[in-house]
């Protein structure tokens, strides 16, 4: 049998925002120049993709020309019940949250990325999934890394 899409499941978890629907990149993704720009988290949700558990964190623009601009931050979840590897971008950002190492034996969890500033470097999506070139009018903009934590 052939899919005609991506696996998925959703679940929403951490801090949602009543009367909001779940995020979507396709669905009126905005578009702003590439830069660094000063945001504030807003949500978590954790969605399975393609057999894979990511974490989506719903961001806005906050100050500046793009002020209030909704953007997405995307990594693989931490995995359960075991130590996250170091080099992932969910553990690194966690470490540049926190400003320290976990300890050994802490807990922590993605969540603690939520309602926090950071100083987030964006990027303009140019590919699609199919590693094909999109169109002018579909491209749009995420957030490739949180750079600094702000407040």
């Amino acid at each position: 049998m052939i899919a005609d899409g991506p696996e998925r499941s959703d679940e929403q978890i951490g801090a949602g925002v009543p009367g909001q629907e779940p995020m979507s990149a396709a669905e009126g993704a905005p578009l702003i120049p590439e830069g660094l720009y000063d945001v504030q988290t807003l949500r978590l949700e954790r969605r399975k993709l393609w057999g894979a558990s990511k974490s989506m964190i719903s961001c806005e623009v906050v100050g500046g020309e793009y002020d209030g601009v909704g953007l997405i931050w995307c990594a693989t979840s931490l995995p359960k019940g075991r130590r996250p590897p170091i080099s992932s971008k969910m553990y690194r950002t966690i470490v540049m949250a926190l400003d320290r190492r976990p300890e050994r034996g802490e807990r922590v969890s993605e969540g603690l990325l939520v309602h926090k500033m950071f100083r987030a470097s964006v990027r303009t999506v140019t590919k699609g999934a199919d590693g094909h070139l999109l169109p002018p009018a579909a491209r749009y903009s995420v957030i490739d890394a949180f750079v600094e934590r702000i407040a």
